[in-house]
């Protein structure tokens, strides 16, 4: 298995874990987009520089995933879709992926702040 394949799992297990596996197939666009923001995460988590945001944004979108799809352990699932590409196919997808997912976080960051202020302020 290859490292960054490797290094994207070890990251992704340390964070979720479930008990079941009901693999979807064909992966829906929107999980195919949550996987390669989580992708994206693992690959952050592994740097200890970033391995906080990188944790918080991995658990967001496996989040995501277990909300449209209960029941499905998403750490197997993700393993398993992350092994069917290589580490350039990996690589090339997360450049890709890596605007979107900044401006989902961002924009889901945002949204906190603005509440945060709006419910500290009575309104």
């Amino acid at each position: 298995m290859s490292s960054l394949i490797s290094s994207l799992i070890m990251a992704a297990s340390l964070s979720v874990s479930s008990p079941t596996i009901a693999l979807q197939d064909p992966v829906s666009q929107a999980d195919r987009n949550d996987l390669e923001c989580i992708a994206l995460f693992a690959l952050m988590a592994s740097d200890p520089a970033e391995q906080v945001s990188g944790s918080v944004g991995m658990v967001y979108y496996l989040g995501r995933l277990e909300g449209r799809n209960p029941g499905t352990d998403q750490v197997r699932r993700f393993y398993t879709w992350a092994s069917t590409y290589t580490d350039a196919e990996i690589g090339a997808m997360i450049e890709r992926a890596a605007p979107r997912c900044g401006r989902e976080m961002q924009t889901l960051g945002n949204t906190m702040i603005t509440v945060g202020r709006e419910m500290s302020q009575g309104s």
